[in-house]
């Protein structure tokens, strides 16, 4: 029986979040229907942007955050959103670092521990995400974009280009506790890239057909 379009967005998120170490979250319309990051970053760090990447005057987009992170964010029918990220901060100025926690709501007490666990996200460039982005959209809704369907909010005066082109389609991991779950995720993300370089989006369909077994919002 196929997936009602829900369940499928929530497949998709679970899986993408999985494959790239990256949060990934459904909404349908404003309210979210599913949220699942791998590092288990609670609260969101996306609700200070979500008007930016629910803005429905676009369709399918990246935006910077001033920590110098990127969400990417893909419109599907019926009014669902899937929005990925953060990637890793480029700057941890001390300022912009406290503001964004004063938005959160995180008190001084875990500010350390939600610093670290934002560490662990992947540094992707922008290139890469577009691409992302792209190939989900070609895979389920069989419509090829170009960049200029893309909206890109990018802070050109901060971001660095210099760090953008030198990690280039690469992915750093700190250490994690379990070193076994740091292989899977980068044999994941290497499969995943893989079906993305030789266009096969039916082996993409194939992994994101697994239910998501971990549900949070």
């Amino acid at each position: 029986m196929a997936k009602s379009q829900v369940e499928l967005s929530k497949s998709i998120c679970h899986s993408l979040a999985k494959a790239t170490n990256l949060g990934a979250r459904v909404f349908q319309g404003d309210e979210l229907q599913y949220y699942y990051s791998v590092y288990h970053l609670y609260p969101d760090p996306l609700t200070p942007f979500l008007s930016q990447v629910l803005d429905r005057e676009h369709n399918y987009g990246i935006i910077t955050t001033p920590l110098l992170q990127l969400y990417g964010f893909i419109s599907l029918p019926n009014n669902y959103r899937i929005v990925i990220g953060p990637t890793r901060m480029e700057t941890q100025e001390k300022q912009l670092v406290r503001e964004q926690f004063f938005l959160l709501g995180i008190d001084k007490e875990h500010e350390k521990e939600y610093l670290r666990l934002l560490n662990c996200s992947p540094l992707v460039s922008i290139e890469r995400m577009s691409w992302l982005i792209k190939f989900i959209n070609l895979a389920f809704q069989n419509k090829e974009l170009t960049d200029s369907d893309l909206y890109v909010n990018v802070r050109p005066q901060n971001y660095r280009n210099d760090i953008q082109n030198d990690q280039l389609l690469q992915s750093t991991y700190p250490e994690e506790d379990d070193p076994q779950k740091d292989i899977n995720a980068y044999e994941l993300e290497q499969l995943f890239m893989s079906y993305i370089q030789n266009g096969q989006p039916e082996k993409l369909q194939e992994l994101f057909s697994g239910s998501p077994s971990i549900e949070a919002g």
